[in-house]
């Protein structure tokens, strides 16, 4: 089987050769031959789940989770909510629109003065863009405005000043889960854009270190968490789940999941014996299964209730 990754639009994706004569037009871009996809873009209308649901329409496999666990995941209050309901830790946290905002702000303001150094972030932007910490009240508005030029939804956390972060990223292969080993961020501040897509080696305040060095208990707890967290969100393919460690506390956080962790965060894997090409190829053969199975899956019912149903009639149901 040949690989071969091609980048469009800004956009990424992993084509499999040989393959059934399917055309594929996205961004003004036409894929041939494609077996499968991989979407390897961070921003609107590729995380979110668009694309992903639109290829699923037309019944091409696609690496990584479907458009529910990426739209979900996407929106980090809707993430945030799912896990508070299942019992995983998140930090505390506050969230609004702008026409929330716009009609009682002093009300917002009110809630996000019960956090300590509030850390501004768009509700639904991921790689760390538009994301500012607040240390002092007067900052707070505008740092409001700039999240909302980026989204109508802003996401207001409690900001943990002594922390560390960590990482884990779990794949899916024959039904099991296999976690990484864990690493961890080394930075000052919250890693912004540049600093997820830089190179270690062009900043000295910024470091990667993996296998982190943390206690047994800790490891076990976010290998547990992360497997958890995978499975409540109904992930596939490779998903990297970051965390806040409070160090006063000794509390462990999720602090966001990544649906397309960058390069798939494939360095992780190395300790599991699994290269790149080989993870690429567990992604593509679960994709492939994944849509055979749903195959075989009833997509609708058959019956011929609504056959006769005129106009008049639907204005009467009720």
């Amino acid at each position: 089987t040949q690989y071969n990754t091609c980048t469009w639009s800004d956009e990424q994706y992993l084509i499999k050769f040989p393959s059934d004569i399917i055309n594929v037009t996205i961004n003004d871009v036409t894929i041939n031959n494609a077996d499968g996809v991989s979407i390897s873009d961070y921003y609107k209308y590729t995380e979110d789940g668009s694309i992903v649901g639109y290829l699923e329409t037309l019944g091409i496999p696609i690496v990584g989770s479907d458009i529910y666990s990426s739209s979900l995941c996407q929106d980090k209050v809707f993430t945030k909510e799912v896990l508070n309901g299942n019992d995983i830790p998140v930090v505390d946290y506050v969230y609004f629109s702008d026409s929330d905002y716009k009609l009682d702000k002093e009300d917002i303001f009110k809630k996000i003065e019960e956090l300590s150094y509030p850390i501004i972030k768009p509700a639904r932007l991921g790689s760390g863009i538009g994301i500012e910490i607040v240390n002092r009240k007067e900052e707070l508005e505008s740092s409001i405005e700039k999240a909302m030029k980026n989204d109508e939804r802003v996401l207001v956390e409690e900001y943990i000043a002594d922390r560390r972060e960590f990482n884990m990223a779990v794949l899916l292969s024959k039904g099991k889960l296999i976690g990484s080993v864990i690493e961890e961020i080394i930075k000052d501040e919250p890693c912004n854009y540049y600093d997820k897509y830089r190179k270690d080696n062009e900043d000295d305040t910024f470091k990667r270190i993996f296998p982190a060095d943390i206690s047994k208990t800790l490891t076990e707890e976010i290998e547990k968490t992360s497997k958890k967290t995978y499975k409540v969100l109904a992930l596939s393919g490779v998903a990297r789940i970051d965390y806040v460690y409070d160090n006063k506390k000794k509390k462990l956080y999720v602090n966001e999941v990544n649906t397309i962790p960058n390069f798939f965060s494939h360095h992780l894997f190395d300790d599991k014996n699994i290269d790149y090409r080989e993870l690429l190829g567990i992604m593509i053969k679960e994709a492939i299964d994944k849509i055979h199975k749903e195959n075989d899956m009833v997509k609708d019912i058959e019956d011929n209730l609504f056959n006769k149903v005129t106009t008049k009639d639907i204005k009467e149901m009720k």
